[in-house]
């Protein structure tokens, strides 16, 4: 390895899907070709055969094996430990999913766009969706982190064909490359609250507070899976205790409520950003109640004497 090669360390958490680590993982290697690339994957107790196939297909690459309770936060948290540990001369670690699949070069774009200073996300096509999106979000004053293809200036730059990159707020680690040296200086993600969704916009929070910037693509670097998008919770939907395990047991929840308000708070880049936010986030629940309760209480007086 040459002393103007970019080592890059990427990694990738999985839990079954074995057909999309196989997919994810190939793109990796058409990624770049000017860096030099290692690969690390968490698994997470799949039970497919993904570990077995790790370990008979690609013995070159590092496998970390959990037993099924690490989920995405957990997973992504230790291989990022693993690789400022083991890893002296990694410049950058690519975080991604393996329902994340880059396109030739992507990672060598991501490269010269961060320069040891930004953290880098690809825009998207999302196939099952057929839209685009962007791993970039940008702050909005009533909603918080929200997709940056959704602004006028990146659909204006992407429309044009634009190549080149904006800022944002925070970065998802759907595909995502950050200097290492800002991943040694951020404060960890508490996995305990944030186990799963919303770890990427505590993880972009504390690297903010480490001094980190983000930039995010015009043009699309990677293809995705998006999956099917989950419903709000209800209490006429779920019932009692679906509609309490969603908002306040399941820490895996996107709609867990405390959790969600502690996201919030950490995330907004002022205290006075956060308050809108929350208090929408508040409303919504009270909706997800006192909606159901108009409903009982209107159907029970349309009820026949």
């Amino acid at each position: 390895m040459s002393a103007t090669t970019s080592h890059v360390v990427a990694i990738t958490a999985v839990h079954n899907r074995l057909a999309c680590t196989q997919r994810c993982l190939a793109s990796l290697r058409e990624g770049t070709s000017t860096a030099h690339l290692s690969i690390i994957v968490v698994d997470d107790g799949s039970t497919d055969g993904t570990g077995e196939w790790l370990s008979s297909q690609l013995p070159d690459i590092i496998t970390l094996t959990g037993d099924g309770s690490l989920w995405f936060g957990g997973a992504t948290q230790w291989a990022i430990a693993y690789t400022i540990s083991h890893f002296s001369t990694a410049d950058y670690v690519l975080i991604l999913n393996n329902d994340t699949f880059v396109r030739p070069g992507a990672i060598d774009e991501m490269i010269a766009a961060s320069n040891h200073r930004f953290s880098v996300a690809a825009a998207l096509w999302l196939e099952d969706l057929k839209v685009v999106g962007t791993g970039g979000f940008l702050w909005h004053w009533a909603r918080g982190l929200s997709d940056a293809s959704a602004g006028a200036q990146w659909r204006v730059a992407h429309a044009s064909g634009r190549r080149g990159f904006m800022s944002v707020s925070a970065v998802a680690t759907t595909c995502a490359l950050h200097p290492i040296r800002r991943l040694k200086d951020a404060a960890l993600v508490d996995i305990t609250k944030h186990p799963q969704n919303r770890y990427d916009a505590l993880l972009s929070a504390n690297i903010r507070e480490a001094g980190g910037r983000f930039l995010a693509s015009y043009q699309i670097l990677a293809d995705h899976l998006y999956g099917p998008p989950q419903s709000r919770p209800t209490l006429r939907n779920l019932g009692f205790r679906g509609f309490w395990d969603a908002t306040f047991r399941d820490a895996r929840s996107v709609y867990h409520l405390p959790f969600s308000l502690d996201a919030t708070w950490h995330v907004a880049p002022t205290p006075w950003h956060a308050l809108p936010v929350i208090g929408r986030q508040l409303m919504l629940f009270l909706r997800a109640v006192v909606g159901t309760s108009v409903r009982a209480v209107v159907n029970w007086k349309r009820r026949p004497s």
